[in-house]
Order: C-alpha cells, then structure tokens, then sequence
C-alpha cells in the first residue's frame, strides 16, 4: 500500500491503527496500516517493497501527518 492509497482511506473511517516495528530484512522501522477487520497491509514504495524508515520519528511522524490514529510501535528487546 502506498502513501496516496492510504490518505483515502483514512477519510473513509477503514483504518484501525497505525503499526510501525522493526524489518526483518533491513535496519530499520517498517509500516503497516491495521483495517478495522484486522488484517495488516505494509507501507510500500513504487516497486512493492517494503518502506523502511531508519528514524523512528520520521515512520511516525508520516503516520501523523497521514491522520493515522492510534500508531502502535512494536519493539523485542
């Protein structure tokens, strides 16, 4: 999903929350957006991967931006 897909969305009440947790397969912070039927979808980039952001600040300060409330971080220590 891209940034476009979900300014549309979030007027249209579908977004549960907002779940920013570290990659699997890079240093850094992924995005997933929740829908209220529980299924999760990844913030994406125009080729299909995975965004990944390497300030936490910055993956959530665009769920802000994007009116994406609540945003859940996700950390294992």
């Amino acid at each position: 999903m891209q940034i476009e897909e979900i300014l549309g969305l979030t007027g249209q009440d579908q977004i549960r929350e907002g779940i920013i947790r570290p990659s699997d397969q890079a240093n850094g912070w992924m995005i997933s957006i929740e829908f209220k039927d529980g299924s999760q979808i990844p913030l994406t980039d125009d080729h299909d991967h995975p965004r990944i952001y390497h300030d936490l600040d910055q993956a959530t300060q665009l769920l802000q931006e994007l009116q994406v409330k609540p945003v859940k971080i996700i950390e294992s220590f």
